[in-house]
């Protein structure tokens, strides 16, 4: 055989040691061209200025190259010798696409097979292809801690994504079903109860929406029983398994939720210094689509601040591919999501695909009941399949999963987003609850949403419409806050969204099927109408991209310090830190939140001290941990105004009817049998507010006391029990349920003395056994009077319609209420029933 590299010279015989000239020499598919204009920039930026870096991210919108940039970075180190080359992928589905990609480029890869290590990528010869999984789990193959594996370079594609997956592998779940779930509850049940006796009460009879967080204070002092418990599931329970050899010596510092379903336990910080082949690592390339914040990288992965302040991104930036946003509430009203649903669910031959995403199983019932086809975790691979075997007919709905997917083209021209973002992770559920509306929620949130409207849009050329659906999703995407997390280019999209809202409410004719608009936006996307694409091109080009001032960068690296601090059970330093950072908030739900951080810590070395911070957090945010003791209970109180001038003060905090209603809409449409409690609890007092009333949620707020009350006049009170979710066939009224409205009016009568107060089970059934007594002042409101108020309420909002919020006058809004049924004497006699006995 002819021996051709003798025929080189030595010159010739190196490796390429940048990126271009190993694009050049790869061996790629014909159709692969030349690299893109964008790819070029980005890796000549990244070539020149961060070569030496151990963190660099990289921000490219979706479908401009970024794995093809990840694999020649790669490559470049290997040719280098600088140690094996790592490439991880949020999961299992997008490593192999990743390897199928990579291999028509021509690279030299290869995937984990058996849960071996390839000796190919070892011996630095193959870069190693896998899922974020694979490397962090307790039982990693990689090795742990000093008998880590030694990586040179590592990629992680679609960071924030697998900061999600991360921080999965190190939660420990126990199902209620399971013994160790009971004996934690028997562990856990007096310090619980002590939280909320109703909340404890709705767990034990395995309510999966109601949750507390057990007291750290608690935690600690039960270390010894919760390990042992724990211990003694690590051969039996995978999510044991997986973390035991990481969490064992750590369980100190996490932290534990139980609802009705389970029990998570999970660390306070995900311990990324374990894994030495990541942390030790000589480079590591995170890449990341055009989102705001990234601080999140800087606490959970550790990444430097610079590589965060600096990320390698295209000077002149331009937006990729077509978006027409439609929101069908804000064109018509009356295209609610249960309209909206049965249109786009219902199978028919269709030349290209739609896909859903809901944010829940149950909201995807309504999707599947009109032809839907459910997508889980086990089947995602194979419905894809069928759309790229062009399967339209049906439509594939996909349960909150808002990234990981890439529907390019064909596979997806119709996307409908089903209802606002919810993490399914405990403890996540524990922030959006205690402090839901403040920047460490709202962020997560519109990430989630940002990652959502780009699963359609997968390049320069593709093109999509996407539907949102549901008052939650509506109100976050108008919101200013929420908006500002936004990149500059999805804003953009939002606000081209808006104004096709407006301009195609005023085309609708009360002779047309109210789809009749909707159905001619759609296609003039899909049909590529000149004018709609020019016109969507004039206004993307008005986008001026600028580098948005992350504030938040310095309060989380004091926030990782801490917890490093307390990693090392340094707690004194840990309390330190955590309060340089509590003295630079100015958001008191946030600094409540970190006051009880520093409460924790400060229980380590003085639990006198720690119980004051905890008091003190407590009276911020009565949402938080309840503290063992010193809580003074403050009564609801009364403002001197009367009602309707606080119905009038309330108004006026609407900038106009449009935002009056959607408010209104999402309060009635949360405040409805089978929402979630604490939703329905909430929207119960938002309700009170617009109805000119002062309002408490003792419960939530307290730890006891009824769901909801309502101070109607000084001496006048309305008490709720919100049993919602029970199921609306109930045959009767159970003890447990008498039992706490029981407790709910003798927590009352104790602490408002000498005044009225009438009080109301919210629940489906009149019917109660003849062996429960229930009070004799109890009212039920079943599914029909709740209706009927609700429908009140709405046609009293409608007479805002061409009102001027600043001139109203308190004789028109009383002649509203009376005209409505909303006078306080109406409330306390006409949408409630008396239960019966049998």
């Amino acid at each position: 055989m002819v021996d051709f590299k003798e025929k080189l010279n030595s010159q010739n015989l190196e490796k390429g040691k940048d990126p271009f000239k190993i694009y050049d020499s790869l061996d790629r598919s014909s159709e692969k061209g030349p690299l893109r204009p964008a790819q070029q920039e980005i890796l000549d930026r990244w070539f020149s200025e961060s070569l030496e870096a151990k963190d660099s991210i990289i921000k490219l919108q979706t479908g401009q190259g970024k794995t093809l940039i990840g694999l020649l970075i790669l490559q470049t180190y290997l040719n280098r010798e600088e140690g094996p080359s790592l490439y991880l992928c949020p999961n299992n589905y997008l490593a192999k696409q990743t390897h199928l990609q990579a291999t028509s480029f021509g690279f030299d890869t290869v995937l984990i097979t058996k849960e071996d290590i390839p000796d190919e990528f070892l011996n630095n010869k193959k870069i190693l292809i896998t899922s974020i999984s694979k490397l962090f789990n307790g039982l990693t193959k990689f090795g742990l801690k000093n008998r880590s594996e030694k990586v040179g370079t590592i990629v992680i594609d679609d960071a924030h994504s697998c900061v999600e997956h991360i921080a999965s592998t190190f939660q420990i779940i126990f199902p209620a079903n399971n013994l160790p779930y009971q004996k934690i509850l028997h562990l856990f049940r007096g310090d619980l109860e002590f939280q909320g006796k109703g909340t404890m009460l709705d767990i034990v009879s395995g309510d999966p929406q109601s949750l507390l967080k057990i007291p750290y204070w608690a935690w600690i002092e039960k270390l010894e029983e919760v390990t042992a418990i724990i211990h003694g599931e690590k051969d039996k329970n995978d999510s044991v398994k997986y973390s035991w050899p990481i969490l064992r010596d750590r369980l100190l510092n996490c932290q534990a939720f139980i609802n009705g379903k389970s029990i998570q336990i999970s660390p306070y910080k995900i311990p990324i210094s374990d894994f030495g082949s990541y942390f030790d690592a000589k480079h590591r390339i995170f890449m990341s689509a055009t989102i705001y914040d990234d601080s999140a990288l800087i606490k959970n992965l550790e990444v430097s601040s610079n590589a965060i302040l600096n990320p390698i991104r295209l000077k002149e930036e331009k937006w990729s591919g077509e978006k027409m946003i439609l929101i069908p509430g804000l064109i018509d009203a009356e295209l609610t999501r249960e309209e909206i649903i049965p249109y786009f669910a219902k199978p028919s031959k269709k030349k290209y695909g739609v896909i859903a995403v809901s944010n829940s199983e149950k909201n995807a019932k309504l999707w599947e009941a009109n032809g839907g086809i459910i997508v889980k975790k086990n089947n995602i691979s194979e419905s894809i399949d069928n759309l790229k075997r062009q399967k339209f007919e049906n439509t594939f709905v996909i349960l909150n999963r808002y990234d990981g997917i890439d529907l390019a083209d064909e596979l997806c021209r119709i996307l409908i987003i089903d209802g606002k973002p919810y993490s399914e992770n405990l403890s996540d559920i524990y922030l959006e609850t205690v402090i839901e509306e403040t920047s460490l929620v709202i962020t997560k949130t519109a990430q989630r949403i940002e990652q959502g409207l780009g699963r359609s849009v997968r390049g320069e050329k593709d093109y999509s419409v996407i539907i949102l659906l549901g008052n939650e999703l509506i109100k976050e995407i108008r919101t200013k806050t929420t908006q500002n997390l936004f990149s500059e280019y999805t804003k953009k999209q939002i606000e081209i969204a808006l104004e096709i809202a407006s301009d195609a409410s005023k085309e609708l004719k009360p002779e047309e099927s109210k789809f009749k608009v909707i159905e001619d936006l759609i296609l003039q996307c899909i049909n590529r109408n000149e004018g709609w694409k020019q016109y969507y091109n004039q206004e993307m080009a008005k986008v001026s991209h600028l580098n948005k001032e992350n504030d938040k960068i310095s309060l989380v690296e004091l926030e990782l310090e801490a917890e490093k601090y307390a990693e090392h059970f340094n707690f004194k330093s840990a309390a330190i830190k955590i309060q340089e950072l509590i003295d630079s908030l100015t958001n008191e739900k946030e600094k409540a939140y970190y006051i009880q951080t520093l409460a924790r810590y400060t229980y380590h070395f003085s639990k006198n001290e720690s119980l004051n911070q905890q008091i003190s957090a407590h009276k911020k945010n009565r949402l938080l941990l309840r503290p063992k003791e010193g809580m003074v209970f403050e009564k609801i109180e009364i403002i001197s105004q009367n009602r309707i001038k606080n119905i009038i003060t309330t108004l006026k905090r609407y900038e106009n009817f449009n935002e009056l209603q959607l408010s209104i809409s999402l309060i009635l449409t949360n405040l409805d049998f089978g929402i979630k409690s604490d939703k329905f609890e909430k929207a119960l007092d938002d309700l009170a507010k617009i109805l000119g009333f002062e309002s408490q949620r003792p419960d939530k707020e307290w730890k006891e006391g009824p769901d909801n009350l309502w101070a109607i006049s000084d001496n006048q009170y309305l008490l709720f029990e919100c049993k919602n979710e029970v199921e609306l066939d109930r045959k009767e009224i159970y003890k447990g349920e008498v039992e706490q409205i029981d407790q709910a009016i003798g927590w009352f009568k104790k602490n408002y003395l000498g005044v009225q107060m009438k009080p109301f089970l919210i629940i489906p059934t009149l019917r109660i056994p003849e062996k429960l007594y229930l009070d004799k002042d109890v009212k039920v409101i079943r599914q029909g009077k709740l209706n009927e108020f609700k429908k009140n309420i709405k046609a009293f909002v409608l007479e805002f319609h061409n009102q001027d919020f600043q001139s109203l006058s308190t004789e028109f809004i009383n002649k509203l209420l009376t005209i409505h049924n909303l006078q306080k004497e109406d409330l306390l006699q006409k949408y409630s029933e008396d239960p019966k006995y049998f």
